[in-house]
C-alpha cells in the first residue's frame, strides 16, 4: 500500500486525481473487502468458542455441531480446522464412553435422554436414579425423572419428582405446562398444584 502524504496544493495538474485527504469510492471498496476476512474470522472464532463451551458442559452433540460448522462454513480457516478436528475426536471418544460406561451425573442424564428417545424407559430410569444418587439436588435430573415416570405411567412418583424440580428451580413450572410428556397428568390435582403458581404470578403483584 502506498504511503500516505499530505496533498500538494502547488500542483494544479493533480486536481483531477482524488485528494489523499479524502477516500475515493474505489479505496472505500478496497477497505470493505479487506475487512471482510476479519469479520468472517471473528464469526468462526465465536462459533469455535461455542463448541468448546458445549464440550466443557459435556454437551457432546452440541459441541460436534458447532465444530463441524466451523469446518464446513469457514473453509479458509485452516488453523481453526486443526483444532476443531482435535476436539471432534474428543467428542467422539467421550460420547462413546458416556454411552457404554457413564460415570458422572451429566453422562448418566445424557444416556437417559437417549434411552427415552429410543423408548427404553426402564433403562432411562436406571441412569436417572444413579444420577439422582450422585447429585440429589439437581433440578434437571429431578425433572427428567418426572418425565420418565410419567411416560412409564407412574403418575404419583412423576408428580413427586416434578414438585422437587420446581422447588429447586421454579422455571420448571412453565416448562412443565408446555411438556407434552405430561399430557396424561393434566387432570391430576397434584400436577395442577405443582404448576399453579405459573398462572397466578401475573395477578400477585404487591401494591406500593
Amino acid at each position: 500500500m502506498a504511503k500516505r502524504s499530505a496533498p500538494k496544493r502547488s500542483s494544479p495538474r493533480k486536481t483531477t486525481r482524488p485528494s489523499r485527504g479524502r477516500k475515493s469510492p474505489s479505496s472505500r471498496r478496497k477497505k470493505s473487502l479487506s475487512a471482510s476476512p476479519d469479520t468472517k474470522y471473528q464469526d468462526a472464532v465465536q462459533l469455535y468458542g461455542q463448541g468448546l463451551e458445549a464440550l466443557q458442559q459435556h454437551d457432546f452433540v452440541g459441541a460436534t455441531t458447532h465444530l463441524r460448522q466451523v469446518i464446513n462454513d469457514y473453509p479458509e480457516e485452516r488453523e481453526l480446522h486443526e483444532r476443531c478436528q482435535l476436539y471432534l475426536k474428543v467428542c467422539e471418544r467421550q460420547s462413546e464412553s458416556s454411552l457404554s460406561h457413564p460415570q458422572t451425573p451429566e453422562e448418566h442424564t445424557y444416556a437417559a435422554t437417549l434411552a427415552l428417545n429410543a423408548g427404553s424407559i426402564d433403562e432411562a430410569l436406571r441412569h436417572l436414579e444413579t444420577a439422582s444418587n450422585q447429585e440429589p439436588d439437581s433440578s434437571h435430573v429431578q425433572y427428567m425423572l418426572a418425565v420418565a415416570r410419567a411416560l412409564g405411567g407412574e403418575a404419583e412418583m412423576a408428580i413427586g419428582h416434578l414438585h422437587r424440580a420446581i422447588e429447586l428451580n421454579p422455571d420448571y413450572r412453565l416448562l412443565a405446562c408446555q411438556e407434552t410428556d405430561f399430557d396424561t397428568l393434566h387432570d391430576n390435582d397434584g400436577f395442577q398444584q405443582a404448576v399453579a403458581l405459573s398462572t397466578e404470578l401475573p395477578s400477585r403483584r404487591q401494591t406500593p
